[in-house]
């Protein structure tokens, strides 16, 4: 045989090398994709160097990405706060936050996949910077580039809300970055009314997941 499944290491779990063969049209490009995620992992996306990238972030602005509850399908949620972005911070320590909670929640033999909840909406006291939301293109961009390739078939939608009419355009930005698959699953919710019925449908309390 001469699937991706077939020429796996002996110690790569079955689930994640299926979802690299899911990813990819032809067993040829999703074997590449997988020996490029070993490499990766093995250097920058290596735990340890992760952590280590993601420091700033989880001294400086530890609520800017956290942990949600389960939706009823099994999903993980990963709230992100976008008005907690710090342009003081190098993107890429926001990025390797992604990864550290992706890997926290993402076992390399589950199929569990994450919802994004991604709130545009400030706020006041310590933590909020309410930048526009133009000055986190840099973080949206890295991050489209990598999830994709290291993370296939691990992302299930992404919920951006309240949306005002002017970040239409942003929103365009973004998707125009992405592949098809993945540009996709992004939903747009406009205005406040639906925000705590999208919330409440989406994630359960987190002390009964």
């Amino acid at each position: 045989c001469c699937c991706c499944c077939c020429r796996r290491p002996p110690d790569a779990p079955a689930a994640e090398v299926l979802r690299f063969a899911t990813a990819r049209k032809t067993p040829k490009d999703a074997l590449k994709l997988y020996r490029n995620y070993l490499r990766w992992r093995s250097s920058e996306g290596a735990p340890a160097r992760l952590q280590e990238r993601a420091a700033p972030v989880q001294q400086q602005a530890p609520q800017f990405a956290t942990l949600g509850g389960r939706t009823r399908r099994g999903d993980q949620v990963v709230l992100v706060e976008g008005a907690r972005y710090s342009t003081q911070i190098d993107k890429g320590a926001y990025v390797a936050q992604m990864c550290v909670l992706m890997d926290q929640v993402l076992l390399k033999d589950s199929d569990r996949r994450i919802v994004v909840l991604v709130d545009t909406r400030g706020g006041s006291g310590p933590g909020w910077h309410n930048k526009p939301a133009t000055a986190a293109m840099p973080f949206f961009r890295a991050l489209a580039s990598l999830i994709p390739d290291m993370y296939p078939e691990r992302l299930r939608r992404i919920i951006i809300y309240p949306l005002p009419g002017w970040a239409t355009t942003l929103v365009k930005m973004v998707r125009s970055m992405l592949d098809p698959v993945t540009k996709a699953k992004i939903k747009v919710i406009k205005g406040e009314k639906r925000v705590k019925k999208v919330r409440k449908r989406v994630a359960c309390e987190k002390d009964t997941c």
